[in-house]
């Protein structure tokens, strides 16, 4: 509802004295989220999948665009499922692993939310004018956005409810949690694209370990699901 997300951030930005403050440091949680998660995907994410397959990352991540765009526009992962399978696909990942990593690497894994839980965390901690964070409360912060990341349906702005969890457990006011609002158009779209290319790349790390127990002829494989999708067809006559 747009008039409760802008009574919300009113409600906030009402009680604050220094607006350029805020804003600043809203503009520098922007920039930190879309650095980090820019590095994630285009060096950390690729360096991986260099060390373990030996090829190009960068032809490999083209090769995902058409997922992550999907993802950015629709806000959920879970929308550009059938496009990470086709990445997976044409990334040379097999068949039997991608059908089964990507759907629950949907369900169980968001790297790119969880560095956007944290970055949040500390942003509105900040803003709060209480005690600066410890070490204990960064340790926290830390653990718990790596664990929630693991419950976070793929819907859109399902981390903001992280984030209140996160505050409560180290004592900071949620009031600062609606000025999120004002720039969750852009950062929701960022990490779900991220997540998207991240679960893509999953199931490649993991055919990569499994290998030969898993990898076979492309043309062997495709045989067989052709098969069994006429068996499918079979049956249900």
């Amino acid at each position: 509802n747009p008039v409760g997300v802008a009574s919300l951030v009113a409600q906030s930005i009402a009680g604050v004295s220094d607006l350029a403050s805020i804003f600043l440091t809203l503009g520098r949680l922007v920039l930190c989220v879309t650095v980090g998660l820019t590095v994630h995907q285009v060096v950390t994410l690729p360096a991986i999948y260099a060390i373990l397959w030996r090829k190009n990352p960068f032809v490999f991540l083209l090769r995902c665009a058409k997922a992550f765009f999907v993802s950015f526009a629709a806000t959920a992962t879970s929308v550009a499922l059938p496009h990470m399978l086709d990445a997976c696909q044409q990334n040379g990942v097999s068949g039997k692993v991608s059908r089964f990593v990507v759907p629950m690497s949907v369900t169980l894994h968001a790297d790119g939310s969880a560095l956007y839980i944290a970055s949040a965390c500390m942003f509105i901690a900040h803003t709060s004018g209480v005690d600066a964070l410890t070490a204990s409360d960064f340790l926290i912060i830390g653990t718990l956005s790596s664990v929630l990341s693991l419950t976070i349906p793929p819907v859109p702005s399902a981390s903001i409810v992280t984030v209140a969890v996160i505050l409560t457990s180290i004592n900071r006011p949620l009031q600062g949690i609606a000025l999120l609002f004002t720039v969750e158009w852009l950062l929701d779209r960022l990490r779900s694209g991220v997540n998207a290319t991240s679960h893509v790349i999953c199931a490649a790390y993991t055919d990569a370990i499994c290998n030969g127990r898993t990898r076979q002829d492309p043309e062997l494989e495709q045989s067989q699901l052709e098969l069994s999708q006429r068996n499918m067809e079979v049956t249900v006559e």
